[in-house]
């Protein structure tokens, strides 16, 4: 993550200095924009880091409730509450209960062969 907020700032310095020394409609004559950047970097850092830290909280609060719902259901009798993208891609899926009735008619069934 820390890569990542280098990136965001160092892009976001890049185009402040684009802006000032570069384009003719903004360009201040004889002024000094490094202050300038300089404050911008560290403000741009900050809301970076704050950003991502949340970022990373819901990351690691989501993947808790995945692991407790693994843990506590089993995708039969209690099923899973995964999305079912999700439940896809980890190829968990929840299986059909029977039913009482349905139970009964399977056990009352005669046998083949």
């Amino acid at each position: 993550l820390f890569f990542v907020k280098l990136l965001v700032t160092a892009s976001n310095v890049t185009l402040l200095w684009y802006l000032v020394t570069q384009l003719e409609e903004t360009r201040v004559p004889d002024a000094n924009a490094v202050p300038g950047m300089v404050v911008i970097g560290f403000v741009t850092f900050g809301i970076a880091s704050l950003f991502l830290t949340m970022v990373a909280a819901v990351t690691d609060a989501v993947l808790l409730c995945f692991c407790h719902d693994l843990e506590e259901n089993n995708g039969c009798d209690k099923p899973y509450f995964l999305p079912a993208d999700l439940q896809q891609l980890l190829d968990r899926h929840n299986e059909p209960t029977l039913r009482a009735a349905d139970l009964h008619a399977y056990k009352t069934m005669p046998a083949v062969g």
